[in-house]
């Protein structure tokens, strides 16, 4: 074999190996990307996952408040003292919010079921002469609007507190 013959068998093994190194390189850097890419993905599925507890999170606070707000307002509107227009504004306020972040029945029932009943308690309770009648049904509505405390309350907002996993 002459150095010529040699030095070509020499450049084609040569070319050969680097054609090898560079397709393992580009395998092992296109492996790379693609562990890379999957551990991306999964990183972007735990944040949506997140954003997506994190405003439900948000969602039940904000449904909590109202519910705390109707509750603590439903508890002293039985005695006259508790009828001010603060407090009165106060429920208005949450029975108009929870249209919004409650399903309709919520904002219904407040709407004509509790709030009607404290409007009348309130006039009851601030007339200086009540008959017999109109002493009763005062206790009547006192009894209506308690009863929504103990367990309607409950009834009608408890499906929509919770957090499901």
């Amino acid at each position: 074999m002459s150095t010529s013959d040699l030095l070509a068998f020499f450049n084609s093994v040569v070319t050969l190996t680097a054609a090898v190194v560079a397709a393992l390189v580009t395998y092992r850097i296109g492996k790379g990307q693609k562990d890379i890419s999957e551990r991306q993905a999964e990183v972007a599925e735990r944040e949506a996952k997140t954003s997506y507890n994190k405003l439900k999170l948000d969602l039940f606070d904000r449904r909590l408040s109202i519910y705390d707000v109707v509750c603590d307002i439903v508890d002293e509107w039985t005695l006259p003292e508790n009828h001010t227009s603060e407090r009165k504004a106060r429920f208005v306020t949450a029975m108009n919010s929870s249209r919004w972040i409650f399903p309709e029945e919520v904002y219904q029932y407040l709407k004509h079921e509790v709030y009607p009943e404290m409007n009348d308690l309130q006039v009851m309770q601030h007339r200086s002469e009540l008959t017999e009648e109109e002493k009763k049904d005062c206790l009547r509505t006192e009894a209506r609007l308690m009863g929504h405390r103990d367990q309607r309350i409950d009834q009608v907002f408890g499906p929509h507190l919770t957090l499901e996993a």
